[in-house]
């Protein structure tokens, strides 16, 4: 399972009786040129080397983006990081946070096919059915 030790905690004291988490309507992209972990503790990000901004890729409305089939949830959707890429880079992993800037991690995960160098010039999307979480 690739839940961050954040998102982790959030379901261990809701299933003790505690609140349950809060339901996210926006929730933020990030890209890697390795594994987050679940703590984020490798700061591997790239998104701002591909795209020229800081912070991450909002997502939202989240319903109309994600979907679930048991226990696995899809982008419904494709998913646009940048039109033209502003710096080359590699990308291995994809991240879901709670915030633009700072927030907490909640899931990562490899990318399907990486490493995959980027381009000056590049597109950088995620097709229907690409970003895949894993609840198991």
């Amino acid at each position: 399972m690739n839940l961050s030790t954040h998102a982790e905690g959030l379901i261990a004291t809701w299933l003790a009786g505690g609140a349950a988490p809060s339901q996210l309507t926006t929730l933020f992209l990030d890209v890697h040129s390795a594994s987050p972990g679940e703590g984020n503790t490798n700061s591997t990000s790239v998104y701002q080397t591909l795209t020229g901004v800081s912070g991450r890729k909002s997502i939202t409305p989240v319903s109309s983006s994600f979907s679930a089939t048991g226990s696995n949830v899809t982008n419904s959707a494709e998913i646009l990081l940048t039109t033209s890429a502003v710096a080359a880079c590699t990308i291995t992993h994809f991240s879901i946070w709670t915030a633009s800037t700072l927030g907490s991690q909640i899931y990562s995960g490899p990318i399907t096919g990486s490493p995959i160098s980027i381009l000056v010039g590049n597109k950088v999307s995620f097709a229907i059915g690409s970003i895949q979480i894993i609840v198991a």
